[in-house]
């Protein structure tokens, strides 16, 4: 390791794992379920054929229901990901600003007499 062992802070010269970088616990996890979500991936697509094909009303709800809850793991419903709130959102402030040029009697706008 770099840091030093008093304070625990990064040496000179080593600025930490590069920005954007996945932490290794991180990683970890992402892997963990990768495994999970492939072995168990035909298993559940099986299941849910078995249900669809029921002649059960209920196995069939089931296999919807599944299915739904599935689906949305994929892709969200839009109220369940988080936006901004829109009336609370700071409003842009537009400002017109018109400065006119002081022209003075005869027609002239400085002390130099020049229009």
């Amino acid at each position: 390791m770099n840091n030093d062992p008093h304070t625990g802070q990064f040496t000179n010269g080593n600025p930490g794992r590069p920005k954007g970088t996945k932490n290794t616990r991180t990683l970890q996890w992402e892997e963990l379920g990768k495994e999970i979500t492939e072995a168990n991936a035909g298993r559940f697509n099986e299941l849910l054929g078995r249900l669809w094909d029921s002649a059960d009303l209920s196995d069939q709800l089931r296999a919807a229901e599944l299915f739904l809850k599935v689906a949305e793991f994929f892709k969200p419903k839009l109220q369940r990901i988080q936006t901004p709130d829109l009336e609370c959102a700071p409003r842009p402030i537009h400002r017109i600003i018109i400065c006119e040029k002081d022209h003075g009697e005869d027609g002239t706008s400085g002390e130099d007499g020049e229009p």
